[in-house]
């Protein structure tokens, strides 16, 4: 399968979350990039969160940028020959200290943590995002099957979802 990793922008002073962030994988609404393999899962958390810290040093080269492990999920694809299961590593980035002028270079979309747009968005973010963005410190694990290739427009069968 592939090893990637979700950067979630979070302003929780402000209950708002930062979506449509330009990225590499083109996903269209998290901001998402491929893990280098690393060694064990210890590793790979590393290597996602380095990945993370990446990305983000482009907008803000300076930036001590905090990420927090807030959750690990699976995606299977059983209908799509050609679709391998991805792990995906789901790091939160509190960006309330960042100034705003360096905020804006992430581009995107403000969104009210109660107005996120989950029906444009991928089936699995209701079942996780909801509680994640309301228990400022909770990590999730997931696995989620869909009927077709991932994207959008397809939905999932079967789920497991549990926080801690």
């Amino acid at each position: 399968g592939r090893d990637l990793a979700m950067l979630l922008f979070v302003d929780r002073p402000h209950g708002r979350v930062l979506l449509r962030v330009p990225n590499g994988l083109g996903w269209r609404y998290h901001h998402g990039l491929p893990v280098p393999s690393g060694e064990g899962d210890g590793g790979r958390w590393g290597d996602a969160a380095d990945a993370c810290r990446g990305a983000l040093r482009r907008h803000d080269p300076g930036a001590a940028t905090p990420l927090r492990p807030a959750g690990l999920m699976l995606f299977t694809f059983p209908n799509v020959d050609r679709h391998r299961p991805m792990r995906v590593r789901v790091l939160e980035n509190d960006i309330s200290e960042v100034p705003p002028d360096v905020r804006d270079e992430y581009g995107g979309s403000w969104f009210d943590f109660g107005r996120v747009p989950y029906s444009n968005m991928w089936r699995d973010d209701e079942l996780w995002l909801p509680r994640l963005l309301e228990e400022p410190d909770s990590f999730f694990e997931g696995h989620f099957i869909f009927d077709g290739p991932p994207g959008p427009s397809s939905l999932v069968v079967d789920y497991k979802v549990e926080f801690r």
